[in-house]
């Protein structure tokens, strides 16, 4: 196997969840330890133990002078091109970029002209799953791109995951997958704040729904928000900020939008109008606390807490 001097960049939630992940793999394969990048140097020394040998570039420039292959884990569009004009800037040899970011397809569209400009090549591969899912290497992994180099690195992103699935070389249609998905993600939210709402206000046991989530759906997506939703308990560290949330609404939703003729989405507009009226409350809540909305209107407190029945 060809040699692959990697890099990390971005070491928010799920960045500083996976990156260790990508760190033992080139350990386990003799391969160099990992070139990282954050904005923020305060998220260096959390990593440090994880990482082992790790060298902490000061430039974006400096990673892909030093690295092959470049993972990718960015807030949003605005910034993931920002970082990606510097990263460009490095290229002296063929790099290959796996973005797990979660951007707008034309924005990934972009993205890999830039680097192909560059004499690099962009795979866009988001993934599914909690950070804590990150963590435990549960991850749904998606891949898009051109062939050979996905095959170059799809051992390196398998190891990161449970599944790993790749739909085809057009880098549009994982960022399309993404969104699809979260799409679906949106909606499950959307009926569990309805339903969870409609059970507090007839004086249902919550726990007896959550507990049927659990054993009937058996999502550990919709399991662990079936509970947040039950107990009221919005925080994001495990999850997902829910402006954050609402960039990807806006890029769901455009979906649609952007189709020939543009298709309706009823039901994930209305969640998202509810996640939008719920971050003017708190911005600093979880997606789910979309739910809080759902509560007001049924004339409940917005902040549900569990009953001792409940726990």
């Amino acid at each position: 196997m060809v040699e692959q001097k990697i890099g990390y960049v971005g070491l928010g939630a799920m960045g500083s969840a996976i990156a260790p992940h990508v760190a033992d793999y080139a350990l386990k394969n003799n391969f160099p330890p990992l070139t990282l990048w954050n904005r923020s140097v305060d998220k260096y020394e959390p990593i440090k133990e994880k990482c082992p040998g790790a060298y902490f570039a000061k430039e974006l420039k400096e990673v892909t002078e030093r690295c092959n292959v470049v993972f990718s884990c960015l807030l949003n569009d605005e910034v993931s091109l920002e970082v990606y004009g510097e990263l460009v800037k490095g290229i002296e040899e063929k790099v290959v970029f796996i973005d797990q970011s979660s951007l707008n397809p034309k924005t990934s569209v972009k993205l890999a002209e830039m680097v192909q400009q560059a004499g690099g090549v962009y795979l866009a591969c988001p993934v599914f799953g909690l950070p804590i899912m990150a963590a435990n290497r549960m991850l749904v992994c998606i891949m898009s791109g051109p062939k050979e180099e996905k095959e170059w690195v799809k051992p390196l992103v398998r190891s990161l995951g449970k599944e790993l699935i790749d739909v085809g070389e057009n880098v549009a249609t994982g960022s399309q997958t993404k969104f699809a998905g979260n799409g679906f993600l949106l909606g499950i939210l959307e009926l569990l704040g309805e339903l969870y709402a409609m059970l507090e206000a007839i004086g249902y046991p919550k726990a007896a729904f959550n507990e049927l989530m659990e054993k009937f759906i058996g999502s550990p997506s919709v399991s662990h928000y079936s509970k947040v939703i039950s107990e009221g308990n919005f925080d994001p560290t495990y999850g997902f900020l829910i402006t954050t949330g609402l960039k990807d609404c806006r890029h769901i939703l455009s979906l649609g939008s952007d189709a020939n003729p543009p298709v309706k989405l009823p039901l994930l507009e209305m969640a998202a109008d509810n996640m939008r009226q719920a971050a003017e409350i708190d911005p600093t809540l979880d997606w789910s606390a979309m739910s809080i909305i759902l509560r007001r209107n049924a004339g409940l407190h917005l902040f549900s807490k569990a009953s001792e029945e409940d726990k």
